[in-house]
């Protein structure tokens, strides 16, 4: 009975030894897996400070835009409110041109009546 035992418990150390290089063997891949998760979790990182950085251009970009159309708006109206000055100063002179050929008219129709 004895040998019987000890087989028995030299059966069990067996499994046990067995179960050990399992759980080593398990280890070892968590291990692996930890690292890999790890690295990518690095990555992620990296790619979200990429992102980070293509949304804050994207942004620099767009107020850039909109300062620029906010400029030809302006730019727009300014040169309406010029060209609309421009066709008064026309029209002005033309009728400091009609006045004053009206009034030599008038100082040569008196230089006439003086002769």
């Amino acid at each position: 009975e004895l040998d019987s035992l000890a087989s028995e418990v030299a059966a069990l150390r067996g499994a046990a030894a067995a179960r050990d290089a399992e759980l080593a063997a398990a280890s070892v891949k968590l291990a692996e897996r930890d690292a890999e998760l790890a690295a990518l979790a690095e990555r992620l990182r990296g790619r979200d400070a990429e992102l980070d950085s293509c949304r804050a251009q994207l942004d620099a970009a767009a107020r850039a835009a909109e300062a620029q159309a906010r400029g030809a708006q302006h730019a727009e109206k300014r040169a309406a409110e010029l060209e609309a000055m421009k066709e008064a100063a026309h029209a002005r002179a033309e009728s400091l041109d009609s006045r004053c050929a009206q009034q030599a008219k008038e100082l040569g129709a008196a230089s006439k009546g003086a002769r």
